[in-house]
């Protein structure tokens, strides 16, 4: 079975030949639903590849933006030889809006001369999130006879949003826990200045006291600021300790007064 795909172009309208394979667009939805299990290197070592092979190419590359309107980063690529740059930005008006208004379309020719790069490729499936393009996968080569039919493409947009939508997950979780710890981090500083600040303030009335004070005035103060000090040092060996992840234990060398 062959499924002719029409596509206009500005120079008038021509026919892609696309056989038909359900068994590709199965295998490609069965690799969406696998995305979420990678792990971050794996999606980036393999996903383009798996994609490559089910859609039997040899060439394939995923982009990826943190947040929209940003450059969209390399985050997987398959194929000998290929000339693709680490960072994109969509600088081509005209295939900006091709992808924002959500059709798939053949690279080859639809791109101006400062994404020539991209002619490369037979196939881009972008994401779109508020209007930009936060998520762009190139497939196959710019000569493939055959094309794709509606039911791969759809499976391949399907593979796209996986990809983004568990990268972008996970993008906010580590942000979320990153800036819980600052929290965490804020609250422990805070303890820490408190737990020093009060008997520096002690050691420092001690060593600002007047020189002409009693004996026994003067050995009290300076019994105080030497107790302060082990307080200062506790707290300093207790974070220590925890930062080694270690079992904060008792002062054993305290100052004498």
């Amino acid at each position: 079975l062959f499924i002719f795909l029409e596509r206009r172009t500005n120079a008038g309208q021509e026919w892609l030949i696309a056989k038909s394979s359900p068994g590709v667009a199965r295998s490609l939805s069965r690799l969406a639903t696998e995305i979420h299990t990678f792990t971050d290197d794996q999606l980036g070592l393999i996903a383009a590849k798996r994609a490559a092979d089910i859609l039997d190419c040899e060439r394939a590359a995923f982009y990826w933006s943190k947040d929209a309107g940003a450059e969209l980063e390399l985050i997987s690529h398959h194929g000998e030889e290929l000339q693709i740059p680490r960072r994109l930005k969509m600088t081509d008006r005209a295939g900006h809006e091709a992808l924002t208004n959500g059709e798939p379309w053949r690279v080859a020719g639809d791109f101006g001369d400062e994404d020539n790069w991209m002619k490369q490729f037979h196939v881009a499936v972008p994401v779109i999130d508020s209007g930009k393009v936060v998520f762009l996968a190139f497939v196959g080569e710019v000569e493939r006879a055959l094309g794709y039919t509606e039911a791969e493409i759809a499976a391949l947009q399907t593979v796209a949003n996986a990809c983004h939508h568990t990268l972008s997950t996970r993008y906010l979780l580590a942000r979320e826990h990153e800036q819980a710890q600052l929290v965490k981090a804020g609250k422990l500083a805070a303890g820490i200045a408190h737990n020093i600040r009060n008997p520096l303030a002690v050691v420092r009335a001690s060593l600002e006291a007047d020189p002409n004070l009693p004996a026994a005035l003067s050995r009290e103060l300076h019994r105080s600021a030497a107790e302060e000090v082990n307080r200062i040092q506790s707290t300093v060996d207790r974070r220590s300790a925890l930062a080694r992840g270690e079992q904060p234990g008792r002062n054993r060398d305290p100052v004498r007064a």
